[in-house]
Formats: structure tokens, sequence, C-alpha cells
């Protein structure tokens, strides 16, 4: 009998839709992935041939995913069983989704 996992790597291998949500579920393992003062500051915004798209609203916190893209690229892979990122892209946004306006 087939995981849910397993299955969703099968379909995957036949439909983008597929290979996008299994990339996003990767999403729930953030803080793992990156550890927890980044994930605290950074989540998984959107996933497209093969490019992971990360978002932050710190210019630090935007540094550091930048240097960790590498790490990321192979833990995320890592964790999927297969090579489906091939790039990260860090975008910027103005505030953080669970913050107050800084003073």
């Amino acid at each position: 009998m087939l995981t849910i996992g397993e299955v969703f790597r099968e379909l995957a291998r036949r439909d983008r839709f597929y290979e996008k949500l299994l990339v996003m579920s990767i999403g729930k393992k953030w803080e793992e992935i990156v550890g927890k003062p980044v994930a605290e500051r950074s989540w998984i915004d959107d996933f497209s041939n093969g490019v992971l798209y990360v978002v932050t609203d710190d210019p630090v916190w935007h540094e550091e995913l930048t240097f960790m893209s590498r790490h990321i690229i192979d833990r995320v892979n890592r964790m999927l069983g297969e090579t489906l990122v091939n790039k990260i892209v860090i975008r910027r946004v103005k505030r953080w989704k669970n913050t107050t306006p800084r003073v």
C-alpha cells in the first residue's frame, strides 16, 4: 500500500500542480529546515518551475536567507526525496504578517 507522500510524489511526476502541492507541503517543516529564528520571520510563498519563493520583511533576514539558499535547497529536496527545487528567490514584504507596525 502506498503512503499519501508516495501518491503525491507519483502525481508530481506527471503534473506540475501536484508538484507544487508537494513542495508547498514542506512549509509545515520550515522551522526544521531553516531554524526557529529564521522561520519566525520568513515563510514559503510559492513554487513554480523549480523555483521556491520565500518571503521575509527584514533586510537582515533577507541576507541570511540568501546566504542559506544552497542549504535550503538541499534540505528541501532531501525531505522531498527528489530534486524539485533548483533555485530560491527571496522576496521582501513591507511588514511581517503577524506583527504590529514598527515605531
